[in-house]
């Protein structure tokens, strides 16, 4: 006698049949905009520093690094508010302590420079670069320092995320870090960028040419864009750092654009309307996450885009869910409500399984 599957048993095999085939559709239209250079990662500067900055405690062994810096700061200022995690927070009460805005933020590039200086010393590696580089901290950048002592350091390229989003060959790439990681990325795998910033804040009165917005730029594989969205180290004044400068950024990033002055340059807000999205390293709870999705990424009745954005978050560190299983449920219902597929994960690792099914899909497409 035939013993055949309860209909429970069946529907059940089905949805799972379903599901692995709507994946794999859903990363082979992935991989094709990859290919067409419809896609564009947004690069959170946790990518890399999560990699660099190894501040957190006995005590709290899995705090973000962002947190981290931010309690190390807050102590090392004297901030006296209880949320020393808050580096938005902590930013606005230096802020407003030294009275000079961009003084404000050279302070925070120069703390960081600092604690770089001192984990170069106590790394047997670097110990003696690092003494070198100390009385160079006004005239290196954050980057210079870090190649110079090595960091972040990987034994093979094919860890390091940024080098691997490098390898897609995508035309544009937005970061709200305030360094040039990405760009050094892109140049190692034989690309020459172009370095371009957001000056919402108004002009730079020592703007380099180069990174003057050129409303006649065609990104492309060989020259992609580099957009720093948040600001960048050269222009301190650009930086969004306090909580008062998510909230005037978004003020200024939202309101109706001007096509002759426009703070984001009119070929990327087409581009963003349009293209696909990976969001990487951003934490639901943190000001640049939910400033950059309010105001940037969110699509409205303008979007133009034909497949959902996809974002890579990384939920467990955010040490808000009472009850993770709910709270995954809700957050993916909210994100796919505006068109995001969420990934949940590492970003290293979704890189790498990124990376090698595209490279395995690319050779059988050719």
């Amino acid at each position: 006698m035939l013993n055949r599957p309860s209909r429970g048993s069946l529907l059940e095999a089905l949805k799972q049949k379903n599901k692995a085939q709507g994946d794999k559709m859903d990363r082979s239209e992935i991989f094709q905009r990859i290919r067409d250079g419809k896609v564009i990662p947004i690069v959170s500067s946790s990518i890399t520093f999560e990699k660099i900055f190894n501040l957190a405690g006995p005590d709290s062994p899995d705090e973000p690094v962002d947190h981290s810096i931010a309690r190390t700061w807050a102590e090392l200022i004297g901030y006296p508010l209880m949320d020393v995690f808050d580096l938005a927070r902590v930013a606005l009460y230096n802020r407003v302590k030294s009275r000079d805005p961009e003084q404000a933020k050279r302070q925070y590039v120069t703390f960081l420079k600092q604690i770089l200086v001192e984990l170069g010393k106590a790394d047997e590696k670097a110990a003696d670069i690092a003494l070198e580089l100390e009385n160079q901290l006004n005239e290196l950048s954050l980057t210079d320092i870090a190649n110079d002592l090595g960091y972040p350091a990987y034994s093979d390229p094919d860890q390091d995320p940024l080098r691997l989003l490098a390898r897609l060959n995508l035309p544009i790439y937005i970061t709200t870090s305030y360094f040039d990681f990405l760009e050094r990325a892109i140049i190692a795998e034989g690309r020459t960028p172009l370095t371009q910033v957001c000056f919402w804040s108004g002009d730079e009165t020592n703007m380099l040419p180069e990174h003057k917005t050129n409303p006649d730029f065609i990104p492309s594989a060989q020259t992609p864009l580099v957009y720093h969205l948040f600001g960048y180290e050269k222009y301190p004044r650009t930086l969004v750092l306090s909580e008062d400068d998510y909230l005037a950024f978004l003020v200024e990033t939202t309101k109706g654009p001007d096509v002759h002055k426009p703070v984001i340059p009119l070929y990327l807000a087409d581009a963003l309307r349009s293209m696909s999205l990976i969001l990487l390293g951003y934490r639901l709870d943190d000001w640049d996450f939910r400033v950059l999705y309010r105001g940037i990424v969110k699509p409205g009745v303008t979007s133009l885009r034909s497949f959902g954005l996809i974002v890579q978050l990384e939920p467990g560190k955010s040490g808000l869910a009472g009850n993770p299983d709910e709270a995954n449920n809700y957050l993916k219902e909210y994100f796919e409500d505006a068109d995001f597929k969420v990934e949940w994960g590492d970003s290293y690792a979704y890189m790498n399984v990124l990376w090698k099914e595209f490279s395995k899909w690319a050779q059988g497409q050719a």
